[in-house]
Protein backbone atom coordinates (compact mmCIF):
# COMPACT_ATOMS: atom_id res chain seq x y z
CA UNK A 1 0.00 0.00 0.00
CA UNK A 2 1.07 3.54 -0.58
CA UNK A 3 2.15 5.31 2.59
CA UNK A 4 0.19 8.57 2.88
CA UNK A 5 2.49 11.50 2.15
CA UNK A 6 2.19 14.69 4.15
CA UNK A 7 1.07 16.43 0.98
CA UNK A 8 -1.80 14.61 -0.77
CA UNK A 9 -2.67 15.94 -4.19
CA UNK A 10 -4.44 15.20 -7.49
CA UNK A 11 -3.26 15.32 -11.09
CA UNK A 12 -3.31 18.00 -13.84
CA UNK A 13 -0.97 19.91 -16.23
CA UNK A 14 2.22 21.99 -15.82
CA UNK A 15 2.38 25.80 -15.81
CA UNK A 16 4.72 28.59 -16.91
CA UNK A 17 6.94 30.80 -14.74
CA UNK A 18 6.46 34.38 -13.52
CA UNK A 19 7.80 37.84 -14.21
CA UNK A 20 8.44 40.50 -11.57
CA UNK A 21 6.04 43.43 -11.40
CA UNK A 22 7.21 46.65 -13.05
CA UNK A 23 6.00 48.60 -10.04
CA UNK A 24 8.36 46.80 -7.65
CA UNK A 25 8.41 43.51 -5.78
CA UNK A 26 5.10 41.66 -5.93
CA UNK A 27 3.86 38.33 -4.60
CA UNK A 28 1.92 37.78 -7.82
CA UNK A 29 3.29 35.26 -10.28
CA UNK A 30 4.69 31.75 -9.85
CA UNK A 31 6.83 30.64 -6.91
CA UNK A 32 8.67 27.42 -6.14
CA UNK A 33 9.93 25.86 -2.90
CA UNK A 34 10.57 22.48 -1.25
CA UNK A 35 8.89 20.68 1.64
CA UNK A 36 9.75 17.43 3.37
CA UNK A 37 7.54 14.31 3.18
CA UNK A 38 8.04 10.65 4.14
CA UNK A 39 9.21 10.14 0.55
CA UNK A 40 11.81 12.91 0.73
CA UNK A 41 11.77 16.53 -0.42
CA UNK A 42 9.20 17.47 -3.03
CA UNK A 43 8.75 20.67 -5.01
CA UNK A 44 5.76 22.91 -4.36
CA UNK A 45 4.71 25.63 -6.80
CA UNK A 46 2.23 28.45 -6.13
CA UNK A 47 0.65 30.39 -9.01
CA UNK A 48 -0.91 33.67 -7.86
CA UNK A 49 -2.79 36.18 -10.01
CA UNK A 50 -5.11 39.16 -9.78
CA UNK A 51 -8.71 38.77 -11.00
CA UNK A 52 -11.71 41.05 -11.38
CA UNK A 53 -12.97 39.84 -7.99
CA UNK A 54 -9.65 39.97 -6.14
CA UNK A 55 -6.96 37.28 -6.20
CA UNK A 56 -6.82 33.62 -7.20
CA UNK A 57 -4.24 30.87 -7.04
CA UNK A 58 -3.37 27.27 -7.78
CA UNK A 59 -0.86 24.82 -6.35
CA UNK A 60 1.36 22.30 -8.16
CA UNK A 61 3.37 19.38 -6.81
CA UNK A 62 5.45 18.40 -9.86
CA UNK A 63 7.14 15.44 -8.17
CA UNK A 64 3.72 13.93 -7.50
CA UNK A 65 2.53 14.84 -11.00
CA UNK A 66 -0.13 17.06 -9.42
CA UNK A 67 -0.94 20.40 -11.02
CA UNK A 68 -3.54 23.14 -11.02
CA UNK A 69 -5.13 22.54 -7.60
CA UNK A 70 -7.39 25.51 -6.93
CA UNK A 71 -6.96 27.48 -3.72
CA UNK A 72 -10.01 28.30 -1.60
CA UNK A 73 -8.44 31.38 -0.07
CA UNK A 74 -5.94 33.89 -1.45
CA UNK A 75 -5.38 37.00 0.67
CA UNK A 76 -2.69 39.47 -0.39
CA UNK A 77 -1.92 42.65 1.50
CA UNK A 78 1.18 44.33 0.15
CA UNK A 79 4.02 41.87 0.66
CA UNK A 80 2.05 39.53 2.92
CA UNK A 81 -0.05 36.62 1.76
CA UNK A 82 -2.32 33.94 3.23
CA UNK A 83 -3.30 30.90 1.16
CA UNK A 84 -5.52 27.90 1.90
CA UNK A 85 -6.77 24.68 0.30
CA UNK A 86 -9.31 23.54 2.85
CA UNK A 87 -10.09 20.08 1.42
CA UNK A 88 -6.42 19.13 1.80
CA UNK A 89 -5.93 20.87 5.14
CA UNK A 90 -3.26 23.12 3.62
CA UNK A 91 -2.47 26.69 4.71
CA UNK A 92 0.47 28.94 3.91
CA UNK A 93 1.38 32.30 5.41
CA UNK A 94 4.36 34.24 4.16
CA UNK A 95 5.95 37.60 3.51
CA UNK A 96 8.02 38.79 0.57
CA UNK A 97 11.55 39.89 1.46
CA UNK A 98 12.32 42.69 -1.03
CA UNK A 99 16.09 42.28 -0.62
CA UNK A 100 16.30 38.57 -1.43
CA UNK A 101 13.24 38.51 -3.66
CA UNK A 102 11.99 35.43 -1.79
CA UNK A 103 8.81 34.73 0.16
CA UNK A 104 9.57 33.45 3.66
CA UNK A 105 6.74 31.68 5.43
CA UNK A 106 5.19 28.63 7.05
CA UNK A 107 3.41 25.72 5.39
CA UNK A 108 0.73 24.13 7.58
CA UNK A 109 -0.59 20.60 7.10
CA UNK A 110 -0.86 18.53 10.30
CA UNK A 111 2.19 20.49 11.40
CA UNK A 112 4.26 23.55 10.57
CA UNK A 113 7.07 23.54 8.02
CA UNK A 114 9.27 26.48 7.07
CA UNK A 115 8.79 27.06 3.35
CA UNK A 116 10.88 29.58 1.43
CA UNK A 117 9.65 30.38 -2.07
CA UNK A 118 11.65 31.84 -4.93
CA UNK A 119 10.36 33.05 -8.30
CA UNK A 120 9.84 30.22 -10.77
CA UNK A 121 11.74 30.85 -13.98
CA UNK A 122 10.72 28.99 -17.09
CA UNK A 123 9.00 25.65 -17.13
CA UNK A 124 8.93 22.69 -14.74
CA UNK A 125 10.52 19.79 -16.57
CA UNK A 126 9.01 16.37 -15.99
CA UNK A 127 11.47 13.66 -14.88
CA UNK A 128 12.42 11.16 -17.59
CA UNK A 129 10.22 8.06 -17.72
CA UNK A 130 11.68 6.04 -20.61
CA UNK A 131 9.25 3.11 -20.23
CA UNK A 132 6.12 5.23 -20.62
CA UNK A 133 4.58 4.19 -23.97
CA UNK A 134 3.80 6.77 -26.63
CA UNK A 135 1.31 6.51 -29.51
CA UNK A 136 0.80 5.20 -32.07
CA UNK A 137 0.19 1.88 -30.31
CA UNK A 138 0.14 -1.55 -32.01
CA UNK A 139 -3.23 -2.24 -30.34
CA UNK A 140 -6.60 -0.60 -29.77
CA UNK A 141 -7.30 1.73 -26.84
CA UNK A 142 -10.91 2.38 -25.81
CA UNK A 143 -12.29 4.79 -23.23
CA UNK A 144 -14.95 2.76 -21.39
CA UNK A 145 -17.50 3.25 -18.62
CA UNK A 146 -19.35 0.66 -16.55
CA UNK A 147 -21.69 0.59 -13.57
CA UNK A 148 -20.68 -0.62 -10.12
CA UNK A 149 -22.51 0.04 -6.83
CA UNK A 150 -25.40 2.56 -6.77
CA UNK A 151 -24.01 6.00 -7.54
CA UNK A 152 -20.70 4.60 -8.76
CA UNK A 153 -19.91 4.68 -12.48
CA UNK A 154 -16.34 3.75 -13.26
CA UNK A 155 -14.31 5.12 -16.16
CA UNK A 156 -11.26 3.44 -17.57
CA UNK A 157 -9.14 2.38 -20.51
CA UNK A 158 -9.46 -0.98 -22.25
CA UNK A 159 -6.50 -2.02 -24.38
CA UNK A 160 -7.27 -4.72 -26.94
CA UNK A 161 -4.74 -6.63 -29.06
CA UNK A 162 -5.15 -6.51 -32.81
CA UNK A 163 -7.45 -9.15 -34.21
CA UNK A 164 -10.89 -10.50 -33.42
CA UNK A 165 -10.03 -12.46 -30.30
CA UNK A 166 -11.39 -13.72 -28.02
CA UNK A 167 -8.45 -12.72 -25.81
CA UNK A 168 -7.49 -13.48 -22.23
CA UNK A 169 -8.03 -10.38 -20.12
CA UNK A 170 -6.72 -8.80 -16.96
CA UNK A 171 -8.34 -6.24 -14.64
CA UNK A 172 -5.82 -4.02 -12.83
CA UNK A 173 -6.66 -2.95 -9.26
CA UNK A 174 -4.73 -0.11 -7.61
CA UNK A 175 -3.18 0.18 -4.18
CA UNK A 176 -4.39 2.27 -1.25
CA UNK A 177 -5.25 5.93 -1.54
CA UNK A 178 -7.14 7.62 -4.38
CA UNK A 179 -5.55 6.41 -7.60
CA UNK A 180 -6.19 7.05 -11.26
CA UNK A 181 -6.29 4.29 -13.86
CA UNK A 182 -2.53 4.46 -14.39
CA UNK A 183 -1.81 4.22 -10.65
CA UNK A 184 0.15 7.46 -11.09
CA UNK A 185 2.71 8.10 -8.37
CA UNK A 186 5.79 10.32 -8.25
CA UNK A 187 5.71 10.82 -12.00
CA UNK A 188 5.38 7.10 -12.73
CA UNK A 189 2.43 5.34 -14.36
CA UNK A 190 2.94 1.66 -13.48
CA UNK A 191 -0.41 0.43 -14.77
CA UNK A 192 0.05 2.20 -18.11
CA UNK A 193 3.42 0.49 -18.54
CA UNK A 194 2.03 -2.90 -17.47
CA UNK A 195 -1.04 -2.66 -19.70
CA UNK A 196 1.11 -1.73 -22.68
CA UNK A 197 3.53 -4.61 -22.15
CA UNK A 198 0.77 -7.21 -21.79
CA UNK A 199 -1.45 -6.00 -24.62
CA UNK A 200 1.51 -6.08 -27.01
CA UNK A 201 1.68 -9.81 -26.19
CA UNK A 202 -1.99 -10.54 -26.85
CA UNK A 203 -3.60 -9.91 -23.45
CA UNK A 204 -6.46 -7.43 -23.10
CA UNK A 205 -6.18 -5.14 -20.07
CA UNK A 206 -8.79 -3.02 -18.29
CA UNK A 207 -7.59 -0.34 -15.89
CA UNK A 208 -9.90 2.23 -14.33
CA UNK A 209 -9.99 5.32 -12.12
CA UNK A 210 -10.88 4.55 -8.51
CA UNK A 211 -14.40 5.57 -7.50
CA UNK A 212 -14.47 9.33 -6.95
CA UNK A 213 -11.20 9.81 -8.84
CA UNK A 214 -10.65 11.15 -12.35
CA UNK A 215 -13.67 10.41 -14.52
CA UNK A 216 -15.21 7.86 -12.12
CA UNK A 217 -18.13 8.89 -9.92
CA UNK A 218 -18.79 7.96 -6.29
CA UNK A 219 -17.18 8.87 -2.98
CA UNK A 220 -13.71 7.51 -2.39
CA UNK A 221 -13.43 8.67 1.23
CA UNK A 222 -16.40 6.56 2.33
CA UNK A 223 -15.15 3.35 0.67
CA UNK A 224 -13.35 0.34 2.16
CA UNK A 225 -11.48 -2.61 0.67
CA UNK A 226 -14.78 -4.50 0.39
CA UNK A 227 -16.21 -1.67 -1.71
CA UNK A 228 -13.20 -1.76 -4.00
CA UNK A 229 -13.86 -5.48 -4.48
CA UNK A 230 -17.36 -4.60 -5.70
CA UNK A 231 -15.79 -2.25 -8.24
CA UNK A 232 -13.30 -4.87 -9.43
CA UNK A 233 -16.07 -7.43 -9.93
CA UNK A 234 -18.01 -4.82 -11.91
CA UNK A 235 -14.96 -4.57 -14.18
CA UNK A 236 -14.91 -8.37 -14.59
CA UNK A 237 -18.62 -8.35 -15.40
CA UNK A 238 -18.07 -5.64 -18.00
CA UNK A 239 -15.35 -7.67 -19.70
CA UNK A 240 -17.59 -10.75 -19.79
CA UNK A 241 -19.97 -8.80 -21.99
CA UNK A 242 -17.32 -7.91 -24.56
CA UNK A 243 -17.20 -10.19 -27.59
CA UNK A 244 -13.42 -9.67 -27.89
CA UNK A 245 -12.83 -11.22 -24.44
CA UNK A 246 -12.81 -14.92 -23.56
CA UNK A 247 -15.17 -15.03 -20.53
CA UNK A 248 -13.34 -18.04 -19.09
CA UNK A 249 -9.96 -16.30 -19.13
CA UNK A 250 -10.52 -13.14 -17.08
CA UNK A 251 -8.17 -12.49 -14.16
CA UNK A 252 -7.49 -9.77 -11.60
CA UNK A 253 -4.08 -8.25 -10.92
CA UNK A 254 -3.96 -6.28 -7.68
CA UNK A 255 -1.08 -4.15 -6.47
CA UNK A 256 -0.60 -3.59 -2.73
CA UNK A 257 -4.12 -3.15 -1.29
CA UNK A 258 -5.33 -4.39 -4.67
CA UNK A 259 -3.73 -7.67 -3.61
CA UNK A 260 -6.40 -7.86 -0.89
CA UNK A 261 -9.16 -7.07 -3.36
CA UNK A 262 -8.36 -9.94 -5.76
CA UNK A 263 -8.87 -12.82 -3.26
CA UNK A 264 -12.12 -11.24 -2.04
CA UNK A 265 -13.35 -11.15 -5.64
CA UNK A 266 -12.31 -14.75 -6.25
CA UNK A 267 -14.22 -15.85 -3.15
CA UNK A 268 -17.36 -14.09 -4.38
CA UNK A 269 -17.28 -15.05 -8.06
CA UNK A 270 -16.16 -17.96 -10.21
CA UNK A 271 -15.85 -15.48 -13.06
CA UNK A 272 -12.36 -14.67 -11.74
CA UNK A 273 -10.27 -17.30 -13.51
CA UNK A 274 -6.90 -16.34 -12.03
CA UNK A 275 -5.14 -13.83 -9.81
CA UNK A 276 -1.85 -11.95 -9.76
CA UNK A 277 -0.83 -10.32 -6.48
CA UNK A 278 1.85 -7.65 -6.76
CA UNK A 279 3.15 -6.87 -3.26
CA UNK A 280 -0.14 -8.11 -1.85
CA UNK A 281 -0.49 -8.71 1.91
CA UNK A 282 -0.88 -12.19 3.37
CA UNK A 283 -1.39 -10.94 6.93
CA UNK A 284 -3.73 -8.47 8.62
CA UNK A 285 -3.57 -4.73 8.08
CA UNK A 286 -2.40 -4.20 11.65
CA UNK A 287 0.50 -6.61 11.12
CA UNK A 288 1.40 -4.96 7.81
CA UNK A 289 1.46 -1.47 9.33
CA UNK A 290 3.53 -2.47 12.35
CA UNK A 291 6.23 -4.12 10.21
CA UNK A 292 6.06 -1.40 7.58
CA UNK A 293 6.58 1.38 10.10
CA UNK A 294 9.69 -0.21 11.58
CA UNK A 295 11.20 -0.99 8.19
CA UNK A 296 10.66 2.49 6.76
CA UNK A 297 12.25 4.14 9.81
CA UNK A 298 15.26 1.81 9.78
CA UNK A 299 15.87 2.26 6.06
CA UNK A 300 15.86 6.02 6.65
CA UNK A 301 18.54 5.59 9.31
CA UNK A 302 16.42 6.65 12.29
CA UNK A 303 18.16 5.76 15.60
CA UNK A 304 16.96 2.44 16.99
CA UNK A 305 15.66 3.93 20.24
CA UNK A 306 13.41 6.22 18.18
CA UNK A 307 12.32 3.32 15.97
CA UNK A 308 11.24 1.39 19.05
CA UNK A 309 9.47 4.35 20.66
CA UNK A 310 7.55 5.30 17.52
CA UNK A 311 6.70 1.67 16.78
CA UNK A 312 5.30 1.15 20.27
CA UNK A 313 3.13 4.23 19.90
CA UNK A 314 1.85 3.10 16.50
CA UNK A 315 1.15 -0.41 17.79
CA UNK A 316 -0.89 0.98 20.67
CA UNK A 317 -3.08 2.89 18.23
CA UNK A 318 -3.57 -0.10 15.91
CA UNK A 319 -4.35 -2.45 18.80
CA UNK A 320 -6.96 -0.02 20.10
CA UNK A 321 -8.66 0.00 16.71
CA UNK A 322 -8.72 -3.80 16.77
CA UNK A 323 -10.34 -3.95 20.20
CA UNK A 324 -12.61 -0.92 20.44
CA UNK A 325 -15.81 -0.63 18.39
CA UNK A 326 -17.17 2.59 19.90
CA UNK A 327 -15.97 5.66 18.00
CA UNK A 328 -16.36 8.06 20.97
CA UNK A 329 -14.43 5.68 23.22
CA UNK A 330 -11.78 5.14 20.55
CA UNK A 331 -11.37 8.87 20.07
CA UNK A 332 -10.92 9.38 23.81
CA UNK A 333 -8.41 6.54 24.20
CA UNK A 334 -6.37 7.59 21.16
CA UNK A 335 -5.82 11.14 22.42
CA UNK A 336 -3.09 10.41 25.02
CA UNK A 337 -1.32 8.07 22.58
CA UNK A 338 -1.24 10.74 19.88
CA UNK A 339 -0.19 13.47 22.29
CA UNK A 340 2.75 11.30 23.33
CA UNK A 341 3.57 10.64 19.66
CA UNK A 342 3.60 14.39 18.97
CA UNK A 343 6.19 14.91 21.72
CA UNK A 344 8.60 12.53 19.95
CA UNK A 345 8.72 14.70 16.83
CA UNK A 346 6.98 17.99 17.75
CA UNK A 347 5.92 19.79 14.59
CA UNK A 348 3.26 22.46 14.61
CA UNK A 349 0.49 22.68 17.16
CA UNK A 350 -0.21 19.57 19.20
CA UNK A 351 -3.96 20.05 18.80
CA UNK A 352 -3.69 20.16 14.99
CA UNK A 353 -1.54 17.02 14.93
CA UNK A 354 -3.89 15.08 17.20
CA UNK A 355 -6.98 16.18 15.26
CA UNK A 356 -5.57 15.20 11.85
CA UNK A 357 -4.22 11.85 13.04
CA UNK A 358 -7.51 11.07 14.76
CA UNK A 359 -9.46 11.76 11.56
CA UNK A 360 -7.17 9.44 9.62
CA UNK A 361 -7.23 6.63 12.21
CA UNK A 362 -11.02 6.77 12.58
CA UNK A 363 -11.77 6.89 8.85
CA UNK A 364 -13.89 3.96 7.58
CA UNK A 365 -11.13 2.76 5.28
CA UNK A 366 -8.35 2.81 7.88
CA UNK A 367 -10.35 1.04 10.57
CA UNK A 368 -11.46 -1.62 8.10
CA UNK A 369 -7.93 -2.04 6.76
CA UNK A 370 -6.37 -2.49 10.20
CA UNK A 371 -8.93 -5.19 11.00
CA UNK A 372 -8.94 -7.02 7.68
CA UNK A 373 -7.17 -10.38 7.57
CA UNK A 374 -6.82 -12.02 4.13
CA UNK A 375 -5.85 -15.46 5.46
CA UNK A 376 -9.35 -17.01 5.32
CA UNK A 377 -9.71 -15.92 1.69
CA UNK A 378 -6.26 -17.08 0.63
CA UNK A 379 -6.64 -20.51 2.25
CA UNK A 380 -9.66 -21.27 0.07
CA UNK A 381 -8.18 -20.22 -3.27
CA UNK A 382 -8.31 -23.04 -5.81
CA UNK A 383 -7.50 -21.10 -8.97
CA UNK A 384 -4.15 -20.22 -10.55
CA UNK A 385 -2.34 -17.50 -8.61
CA UNK A 386 0.93 -15.66 -9.11
CA UNK A 387 2.43 -13.87 -6.10
CA UNK A 388 5.32 -11.42 -6.62
CA UNK A 389 7.17 -9.41 -3.97
CA UNK A 390 10.34 -7.34 -4.17
CA UNK A 391 13.09 -8.19 -1.70
CA UNK A 392 13.54 -4.49 -0.90
CA UNK A 393 9.86 -3.66 -0.46
CA UNK A 394 9.56 -1.62 2.76
CA UNK A 395 5.76 -1.33 2.63
CA UNK A 396 4.71 -4.96 2.21
CA UNK A 397 7.70 -6.93 3.44
CA UNK A 398 8.64 -10.08 1.53
CA UNK A 399 10.04 -11.72 4.67
CA UNK A 400 6.76 -11.16 6.50
CA UNK A 401 4.31 -12.15 3.77
CA UNK A 402 5.81 -14.73 1.41
CA UNK A 403 6.21 -17.49 4.06
CA UNK A 404 2.53 -17.03 4.93
CA UNK A 405 1.55 -17.24 1.26
CA UNK A 406 3.52 -20.47 0.89
CA UNK A 407 1.75 -22.00 3.86
CA UNK A 408 -1.76 -20.86 2.93
CA UNK A 409 -1.44 -21.81 -0.75
CA UNK A 410 0.26 -25.17 -0.15
CA UNK A 411 -2.83 -27.07 -1.35
CA UNK A 412 -3.32 -24.90 -4.42
CA UNK A 413 -2.16 -26.91 -7.44
CA UNK A 414 -1.16 -23.82 -9.41
CA UNK A 415 0.37 -21.29 -7.02
CA UNK A 416 3.57 -19.53 -8.06
CA UNK A 417 5.31 -17.45 -5.39
CA UNK A 418 8.42 -15.46 -6.32
CA UNK A 419 10.65 -13.06 -4.40
CA UNK A 420 12.36 -10.69 -6.82
CA UNK A 421 15.82 -9.54 -5.68
CA UNK A 422 16.58 -5.82 -5.59
CA UNK A 423 13.05 -4.55 -6.28
CA UNK A 424 10.98 -2.14 -4.19
CA UNK A 425 7.23 -1.80 -3.56
CA UNK A 426 6.68 -0.39 -7.06
CA UNK A 427 8.83 -3.19 -8.54
CA UNK A 428 11.58 -0.79 -9.54
CA UNK A 429 15.24 -1.76 -9.41
CA UNK A 430 16.45 0.18 -6.37
CA UNK A 431 19.23 0.65 -3.83
CA UNK A 432 17.45 0.62 -0.48
CA UNK A 433 13.69 0.49 -1.10
CA UNK A 434 13.18 3.84 0.65
CA UNK A 435 10.11 5.77 -0.46
CA UNK A 436 12.30 8.72 -1.39
CA UNK A 437 13.80 6.68 -4.24
CA UNK A 438 10.50 6.16 -6.08
CA UNK A 439 10.46 9.46 -7.94
CA UNK A 440 14.23 9.54 -8.50
CA UNK A 441 14.37 6.17 -10.28
CA UNK A 442 13.75 6.46 -14.03
CA UNK A 443 12.55 2.86 -14.33
CA UNK A 444 8.80 2.51 -13.75
CA UNK A 445 8.62 -1.28 -13.53
CA UNK A 446 11.49 -3.73 -13.95
CA UNK A 447 11.37 -5.50 -17.35
CA UNK A 448 11.73 -8.89 -15.65
CA UNK A 449 8.46 -8.26 -13.80
CA UNK A 450 6.63 -7.40 -17.01
CA UNK A 451 8.02 -10.53 -18.66
CA UNK A 452 7.23 -12.78 -15.69
CA UNK A 453 3.59 -11.67 -15.60
CA UNK A 454 3.12 -12.03 -19.35
CA UNK A 455 4.81 -15.44 -19.50
CA UNK A 456 2.74 -16.75 -16.59
CA UNK A 457 -0.59 -15.68 -18.11
CA UNK A 458 0.17 -16.93 -21.61
CA UNK A 459 1.43 -20.30 -20.34
CA UNK A 460 -2.01 -20.93 -18.84
CA UNK A 461 -4.46 -18.89 -20.87
CA UNK A 462 -2.78 -18.19 -24.21
CA UNK A 463 -4.29 -19.54 -27.39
Amino acid sequence: MHVLLSLVLVTGLAAQGSRPSKSGPSVLGSWIGHIGTPAGKIRVVFHLKKTAKGFAGTLDSPDQQAFGIAMDRVEIQGRKLKLAIQRLGIRYEGKLDPKSGKIVGTFHQAGDLRLILRPLRGKIEKPPRPQEPKPPFPYRVEEVRFESAPGVRLAGSLTLPKGAGPFPALVLVTGSGPQDRNESLMGHKPFLVLADALTRRGIAVLRYDDRGVGKSTGKFAAATTQDFAVDALAAVSYLKGRKEIDPKKIGICGHSEGGLVAPICAAKSKDVAFMILLAGPAVSGAEILKAQGRKILRVKGVPEFMVEAISRSNAQAYDLILKEDSLPALRKKLKPILEKAWKMTPRGKKEDFVAKQTRMLLSPWFRAFVRFDPRPYLAKLDRPILVLNGSKDVQVLAEQNLPVFRKLLARNKDATIIELPGLNHLFQTCKTGDLGEYGKIEETMAPKVLKTIGDWILARFGK
